[in-house]
């Protein structure tokens, strides 16, 4: 993991926009905004030691439909725009030695992510027994990675 080394924003968002025309489909070009947009404030939130977001005002941050009758708001028109927006930038983030970006979007109810952000770490390659563990390693990497 990256540790006290100032991450400059702007060349990551270059090489963000390379990764998604790279290894995403090519319909998501249009959303490349998008990404940007949350790759900004989910870093933002790290550095000012904001606790994250709530999946639903996260996706409104975004202009992003969110179905609130579905469990974690996972579910309806845009249901797979922030699912992948969250789940590539992760990705990429992982791809470049840092933590899963994405950890601190979670559910109103449960104050962690939903179950696919823990099904989708171990398809990255990470090894745990418990996902409260793994979530603390993970908040514990993204302060150090982005301070």
């Amino acid at each position: 993991m990256v540790v006290n080394e100032m991450i400059n924003v702007d060349e990551e968002l270059i090489k963000l926009k390379s990764f998604i025309k790279e290894n995403c489909l090519p319909e998501w070009r249009d959303l490349i905004p998008t990404f940007e947009n949350a790759y900004i404030k989910l870093v933002n939130a790290i550095r000012r030691g904001k606790g994250g977001y709530f999946y639903k005002s996260f996706a409104l941050e975004l202009g992003l439909i969110y179905n609130d009758d579905e469990i974690d708001g996972m579910a309806g028109n845009n249901r797979s725009d922030l699912g992948d927006i969250l789940g590539t930038l992760s990705e990429f983030e992982v791809k470049n030695g840092r933590p899963m970006i994405s950890a601190i979007v979670v559910s109103k109810k449960t104050g962690k992510p939903s179950k696919p952000f823990f099904n989708f770490a171990r398809d990255l390659g990470f090894d745990f027994n418990s996902e409260e563990q793994f979530l603390k390693d993970t908040w514990k990497e993204l302060r150090k990675t982005w301070f």
